[in-house]
């Protein structure tokens, strides 16, 4: 038996919470107007092309490539087309 031992976890205290009245620090309040916080696809639709692209190569699969390929560059183009879209709003 191979016993492993590491640091052990310490539990993190709580994130602050503002109580009736009162307001968080700058610094811990979520920006929520930041485009960045916004849920996007293409972020995922990039890493599945690149995934897939070289599961293609790996397994001499053409047609598995080619969807890969195809799926990274909707992945960059889509991505590059909402940061544009979302910088244009600012």
């Amino acid at each position: 038996m191979i016993a492993m031992s590491g640091p052990a976890l310490t539990p993190q205290p709580p994130l602050p919470q503002a109580g009736e009245g009162e307001s968080l620090p700058q610094h811990l309040t979520p920006n929520t107007q930041h485009p960045a916080h916004d849920a996007s696809v293409w972020p995922a639709v990039l890493a599945a092309g690149i995934t897939v692209a070289f599961f293609g190569l790996i397994t001499g699969s053409l047609s598995f490539s080619i969807l890969g390929v195809l799926a990274t560059v909707l992945g960059i183009g889509g991505w590059v087309g909402e940061l544009r879209h979302a910088s244009e709003h600012e």
